[in-house]
């Protein structure tokens, strides 16, 4: 038997016992057993409705959810929600789903999963940093933006925190430590200051872990610490107005080492390490030292609602301040250490004192007025009608460095470019959508949104390349118009079927890449620096039932999405190229030359994207004490003969799996019509046909939460069981194809409802299954430039013995403490 399968069958073992010890007493009385699954409320569509009876599809994670399962950082939700994928990066997390992948660093804020906190947009850098008195978290699938905030091709997730309680004192602590050298608490409470008028709560969490459990070889271990509060405040003098105001700040600090395995075992043809360590996956090691990361992040919000002759107007505002300072070393270790004949870290860090130092902020308000329907006109109509402005302004600075050596002194030295780039973007959209009861039966809604987005860029580099004086003529700015529109049919065929069809489209601003600072540009890397607008169009159809007298629901849906101009961006470290510098003597810092060196950079390109997939969900109460919950999905995004950027070092038009170490400047002029000052390109373009995303297609959930009473307590087993299919991850790259996988969490404990308290012990990671999930096609290395008489004469580069891979999280076993009061 194979250990991936009998893992799988241990899982499903464990989650289903619990049924096999009731399930013979529930077929001699299961007719006599009345209980429902209990009614999920969703506002997917701007109003409170029956997860049943939204023509979407709708994941909905509430917060008994989340204390029941440990949930303790929002990526972890992608391990209850099929499909989804989120990422906690130290710089640019974002999240993903239905074949196409989010990149921040090409897409900017316009993301293909918007993210919503409290009704207003929230950007993905905020949102994932921390997790704490969430009310509920609604997964929205497919086109949005015709009901709420922006456009997104994907879907949107909206995340709610736990409003003040008017007429009673209450709230929890809930207190998490485990053998990860991880704690976390958070708590809050609410406080009624005017009974059924006005009151406060209170909320704020703590927490330290040593993130992926990576260390160097230094003995650096990664680190995370962070903090922040809540302060809601709810006012509601009369039925018919409300208003709620809060402020949010937190600060998380991280200090990650990022992993690494010797390069020969995912690649034959490569020697293992002559002078450093030998690594394995298993050994959860880096070789570079630990990356320094501080954030602070704060929110302001406020709602506004009145309701009058079955009408409501709202008005929801947010200010969101985000603010980032990053040193990230480019050395390798091994290649410093061996150029030196050391192991020192010391003396390697002395050597090599190359860091870039990153500084980031970000300012986003975002303002959206509506009218809409309290109460069906007309006794078979529901509208909605807004508004909606958004402005955000990021400004980032980093130092880019280059080591140099001084081949007429023998010493080295570090030139560090200064480089800025600024990109406000404003957006203005009016939007409506009405929906139509026809009989009793059917409902057909139809909406559209007119958007307006404005754009203007700064890069500086020494030489202001886009922008006011640009050297290429571009004053920065850009301004885009679209208009997006969605209509849905839905009909119940029973009181426990509804069937659905939806049409949507959506859209996105033009994309732009950092990190090409080359003060020379060819073609290629000005049409891989930019894309024109993104436009969609997506077809979904959908059955949502319920059976077996309310205790088993069955939902399925059926979709078919096609972009234009989709941001492709090259994956890994990107792709080698020619950029030509602006070297400046570093006592004086006249100009001393500009000449090419061989860089790398995640170049970007609009490509055609057809997109195809299946969700479906499964809950079934077997009896009062057991509950099973069943997810799938199935997605598969490919580029239809997309233009990218490549390494295309042999010149045949496609992209090579393998290049043996950084090519040389001439090698890159070789295959590309010799160097910039002839004509030539200085990074190569390719046609392909691959995968658009690098999360497996098949992804499927299983749960169970099983109770029963021990010594007068409530006792518990719950369970979840993911699976993740193969994956190619990047097509590109051969070294990085993902095996199919499987992730047990288990919980057991007892608890106290009248009282309040619970406890429970938890496995994460049960078998403790270690997959690499991440390979770089390439093992690191380190470039430096010489210099002879004022000029650069040669570019050497030292390859390293390892690349950089991620690998899944290590079993975690903990116990949580939760008292609510």
């Amino acid at each position: 038997m194979k250990p991936q399968f009998r893992k799988t069958l241990i899982a499903s073992s464990i989650l289903s016992a619990s049924a096999v010890i009731t399930l013979p007493s529930f077929a001699q009385s299961g007719d006599e057993y009345a209980g429902l699954l209990e009614e999920i409320v969703v506002t997917a569509r701007r109003r409170d409705e029956g997860l049943q009876d939204v023509p979407i599809t709708v994941n909905a994670v509430s917060s008994e959810q989340i204390a029941n399962l440990n949930i303790r950082h929002f990526e972890d939700l992608e391990g209850l929600v099929p499909g989804l994928t989120l990422s906690e990066d130290s710089l640019a997390p974002n999240a993903s789903m239905r074949g196409v992948k989010y990149d921040t660093f090409a897409s900017g804020n316009n993301a293909t999963v918007e993210f919503y906190f409290n009704d207003a947009p929230y950007v993905s850098s905020s949102v994932i940093q921390a997790m704490f008195d969430v009310g509920q978290i609604e997964v929205l699938r497919g086109p949005q933006g015709t009901l709420r905030g922006r456009a997104s091709p994907s879907g949107s997730i909206t995340i709610t925190s736990r409003d003040p309680s008017l007429n009673e004192f209450d709230g929890y602590v809930d207190v998490t430590a485990t053998d990860a050298n991880a704690s976390n608490i958070n708590a809050a409470v609410s406080i009624p200051i005017v009974e059924d008028v006005f009151a406060v709560r209170l909320a704020g969490f703590a927490e330290e872990n040593d993130l992926y459990e990576v260390e160097n070889l230094a003995g650096e271990e990664s680190a995370y610490k962070g903090s922040g509060y809540r302060v809601t405040a709810l006012f509601e003098p009369v039925d018919a107005f409300s208003a709620k105001a809060y402020y949010q700040k937190f600060e998380p600090e991280r200090e990650p080492v990022y992993q690494v395995e010797s390069a020969y075992r995912a690649d034959p043809s490569k020697a293992p390490p002559a002078f450093s360590r030998d690594i394995s996956a298993s050994d959860r090691l880096g070789t570079s030292f630990r990356e320094t990361n501080s954030q602070e992040h704060e929110r302001l919000g406020l709602e506004l609602s009145y309701e009058f002759a079955g009408q409501a107007l709202k008005y929801v505002y947010a200010d969101s301040k985000f603010s980032l300072e990053r040193e990230l070393s480019d050395e390798s270790g091994d290649v410093t250490g061996a150029a030196l004949g050391t192991n020192d870290p010391a003396l390697i860090a002395a050597w090599y004192p190359v860091g870039q130092l990153t500084k980031t902020t970000q300012d986003s308000e975002a303002h959206e007025l509506r009218l809409q329907s309290a109460e069906p006109l007309f006794g078979f109509m529901d509208y909605v009608v807004g508004a909606f402005k958004l402005d955000n302004i990021p400004d980032t600075f980093l130092l880019n460095p280059t080591l140099i050596e001084n081949l007429d002194s023998g010493s080295y030295f570090v030139a560090r470019t200064p480089i800025t780039s600024i990109n406000k973007a404003f957006e203005e959209s009016y939007y409506g959508n009405l929906s139509f009861r026809l009989g009793e039966t059917t409902e057909l809604s139809v909406g559209g949104r007119y958007i307006e987005y404005r754009e203007e860029r700064l890069l500086d580099v020494g030489v202001i390349l886009i922008g006011p004086g640009s050297v290429l003529g571009n004053d920065g700015k850009t301004t885009n118009y679209a208009d997006i529109y969605s209509a849905s049919l839905k009909h119940n065929f029973s009181d426990t079927i509804m069937g659905y069809v939806n049409y949507g489209t959506s859209w996105r601003g033009p994309a732009a890449s950092i990190g090409d600072f080359s003060a020379l540009k060819s073609a290629n890397q000005l049409a891989f620096a930019d894309t024109d607008p993104e436009e969609s169009r997506s077809f979904e159809v959908g059955v949502r039932s319920e059976w077996m007298g309310g205790r088993l629901r069955l939902n399925g849906s059926l979709y078919k999405q096609s972009f234009d101009d989709y941001v492709y961006r090259a994956p890994g470290d990107g792709v080698y190229y020619n950029s030509y510098g602006v070297l400046r003597d570093p006592n004086t810092g006249a100009i001393i030359g500009v000449a090419p060196s061989v860089q790398t950079h995640n170049f970007i390109s609009g490509v055609p994207i057809d997109v195809f997939g299946l969700e479906l969900e499964a809950k079934y109460l077997a009896n009062e004490n057991l509950e099973l919950g069943a997810q799938l999905s199935y997605s598969k995004g490919e580029i239809d003969s997309g233009v990218i950027p490549c390494n295309d070092l042999d010149g045949n038009g496609v992209p090579d799996a393998y290049v043996d170490g950084a090519p040389s400047v001439a090698d890159i002029e070789a295959v590309n019509g010799g160097n910039f000052f002839l004509g030539g390109e200085n990074v190569s373009s390719c046609v392909v046909d691959f995968r658009a995303n690098d999360a497996p297609l098949w992804n499927a959930t299983l749960t169970s939460d099983y109770s029963f009473e021990v010594a007068g307590f409530d006792g518990f087993v719950r369970g979840l069981w993911t699976f993740y299919g193969e994956s190619k991850n990047d097509p590109i790259n051969p070294l990085d194809d993902v095996d199919a996988y499987n992730l047990l969490n288990l919980f057991v404990g007892i608890a106290d409802r009248e009282v309040g308290w619970e406890v429970q012990l938890f496995a994460k990671n049960l078998f403790d299954t270690e997959e690499v999930l991440e390979r770089e096609q390439f093992p690191g290395s380190v470039t430096y430039q010489q210099l002879s008489g004022g000029a650069v004469v040669n570019q050497v580069t030292l390859n390293s013995d390892y690349r950089q891979i991620q690998i899944t999280k290590a079993r975690e076993v903990g116990v949580n403490f939760r008292y609510t009061f």
